[in-house]
């Protein structure tokens, strides 16, 4: 039994929170161990919400596909132990980049990127020409932008770190002469906020995601992950972010703690 979610934000948030959840108490470790009570009960949870998620994306509208898409995947692994229906994802996904072509507005560039760039660099008979040239267009317009002004004037907050993100994991070299890891630490210091405080929430959700893209070509591991908590522990206390995106951000403080603890025990033991 699903609990009401009254919007996509809700459902999105929803499943993230059983994700780490199964993250956190082992539905992704695949080594034969017994499921847990508790495994069994997020796998059914992920398949409830599958089933929800399957229907919601014959009828919504376009520019909520990717966000639908983009934890249907993970909850399809965790709830039945295997990959999503290609056809499935492949039909939405076309119905997503279609829209897109057509100029819906309602469709960020970072969207259709994140959607793209994968299958663009290493399945492109996968997306076909259009996609492999719409990704390239895409990546070249970017890099370009930030080589002159060091962030994205003509968009919003939200998507400038958004576009940031996605860019600061894109092998740039051939752009920038071969200088990309310099470019990628200016244009960190040219986004980076020091006071958390001063970022709406949703603004600070879209900061996390390029503070998280830092590792490895700007940060090491250990500076990436205690800026996330320093996020985290802000975002926690958001009280206009729904109860699941507050439980999620919390579940991942103590995933970051927990990974933590486990680094330094393997230290120790070596």
């Amino acid at each position: 039994m699903l609990p009401y979610l009254s919007n996509v934000n809700e459902i999105v948030s929803y499943a993230h929170w059983l994700i780490m959840r199964g993250q956190i108490a082992g539905n992704l470790c695949f080594d034969g161990h017994l499921a847990s009570d508790e495994e069994r009960e997020i796998a059914f949870r992920c398949k409830t919400l599958c089933a929800s998620l399957e229907k919601k994306l014959q009828t919504c509208r376009e520019a909520d596909i990717a966000d639908l898409l983009g934890c249907y995947g993970m909850l399809v692994r965790l709830g039945y132990n295997r990959i999503p229906d290609a056809a499935f994802v492949e039909k939405h996904r076309r119905r997503f980049f279609n829209a897109w072509r057509r100029g819906d507005r309602d469709i960020d560039e970072s969207e259709i990127f994140g959607m793209i760039a994968t299958d663009a660099k290493y399945h492109p008979k996968k997306i076909g020409n259009e996609g492999v040239n719409a990704y390239r267009s895409i990546l070249e317009h970017w890099t370009t932008t930030l080589n002159k002004y060091g962030y994205f004037p003509d968009t919003t907050t939200y998507e400038n770190y958004r576009r940031l993100a996605f860019i600061m994991r894109e092998n740039i070299d051939s752009y920038l002469n071969g200088n990309s890891d310099e470019a990628k630490h200016n244009w960190y210091e040219q986004n980076k906020v020091e006071d958390f405080s001063t970022l709406g929430s949703y603004i600070l959700c879209s900061f996390r995601r390029f503070a998280n893209a830092l590792y490895p070509d700007v940060l090491d591991y250990e500076n990436q992950v205690e800026l996330d908590n320093r996020i985290l522990s802000e975002l926690v206390t958001r009280t206009d972010l729904n109860h699941y995106e507050r439980q999620t951000f919390l579940l991942t403080l103590r995933f970051n703690s927990q990974c933590a603890r486990n680094s330094e025990s393997i230290m120790h033991i070596n």
